[in-house]
């Protein structure tokens, strides 16, 4: 799920000044977790090392939870036995995440897990497995079988977990609250491109907020302009393989047990709730155009780029003056046809 910040030069995404007057120079970390390159940018008058060092201390707490692949996490436990006592953390992302697959009627599911592994996205050599093994794994993924009790998560017999789809999200509110509470008035983070944002840039202007071009080109899609908000995407570009002629990316639809082939290219949703953005831009990649634009008429309560996979990009209206695109561009409309 990715995203590109536009502001000073961060690994290749540029940030982009708001006005004439130079703003304060941020303090920065880079951190390596989740598989993935984190950047932190605090403006702070206080101790800012401090800051980002426990700032770091906390991601590297939460990939010890979260990961499939740390034998000792909460999730490597729960797929290994069936069960487990997990974290308040683990269970407030698990929580989360079954909200999402319910709105989303099971498109967004993080039961997933067993369908990942049979294509080799959840490690080992990525390729198109059997038709039987597509329907093996199919039957052990359901959202609705994962049974909570306090803090004692039991899955159904074969079923694994991957918060991989949401973790992320999760993780950057939280180092936005942390920011916060520690006296951060401004800060931008881009967890492998999910983007957040605490306040508005130092200068008081809008931070700019670079959309990747799915097709692969040099450019950026577009930038939107926002302020207290996650922006993330998703999209079949971001991680794939080519076998026998053919692309198979990661965004399998856990109808057919398949790569979506729903007619988007990319979703980025913009909303208030990182760990809500990083389950919705899944799930909306998965509906597809109508089906998606259906779903944000119902709620309303987030804002939404849909880019095509012939190129045409759609935008909700709340987004409509803080969206920069040098492409002709649809304004949805907030009433159902």
């Amino acid at each position: 799920m990715k995203c590109r910040i536009f502001s000073a030069l961060l690994l290749g995404a540029l940030l982009l000044a708001g006005c004439s007057e130079q703003p304060a120079e941020p303090q920065k970390r880079i951190v390596y977790a989740m598989d993935t390159v984190m950047e932190l940018n605090i403006y702070t008058d206080n101790d800012g090392e401090a800051i980002l060092e426990e700032a770091e201390g906390y991601i590297n707490s939460l990939e010890a939870k979260f990961s499939r692949n740390i034998d000792t996490s909460d999730i490597a436990l729960l797929n290994k036995n069936g069960k487990a006592e997990v974290s308040d953390e683990t269970l407030a992302v698990i929580e989360r995440a079954l909200k999402i697959s319910e709105d989303s009627k099971g498109l967004f599911d993080i039961t997933i897990a067993p369908l990942m592994n049979v294509w080799g996205f959840g490690g080992g050599v990525m390729h198109v497995p059997e038709d039987k093994e597509i329907k093996q794994a199919l039957a052990e993924v359901d959202y609705q079988k994962i049974d909570i009790t306090g803090n004692q998560i039991k899955l159904a017999k074969g079923m694994e977990i991957d918060l991989g789809g949401i973790a992320k999200g999760y993780t950057s509110d939280k180092l936005i609250e942390m920011f916060r509470e520690m006296g951060v008035d401004s800060a931008i983070v881009s967890l492998g491109g999910n983007v957040q944002t605490l306040g508005c840039k130092p200068d008081g202007s809008l931070w700019k907020v670079a959309l990747e071009d799915p097709f692969g080109s040099d450019e950026y899609a577009a930038v939107v302009e926002v302020e207290e908000k996650a922006v993330i995407s998703a999209g079949g570009y971001e991680r794939y393989f080519d076998e026998g002629g053919v692309r198979y990316h990661h965004i399998l639809d856990p109808r057919s047990g398949y790569p979506s082939q729903s007619g988007l290219a990319m979703v980025t949703v913009i909303d208030d709730e990182g760990v809500r953005a990083d389950g919705l831009a899944t799930a909306l990649y998965i509906m597809g155009l109508d089906r998606a634009i259906d779903f944000w008429q119902d709620r309303g309560d987030f804002e939404a780029v849909f880019i095509t996979d012939n190129g045409n990009i759609y935008i909700t209206p709340g987004i409509k003056d803080h969206f920069l695109c040098q492409k002709s561009f649809w304004v949805l409309s907030a009433e159902s046809k």
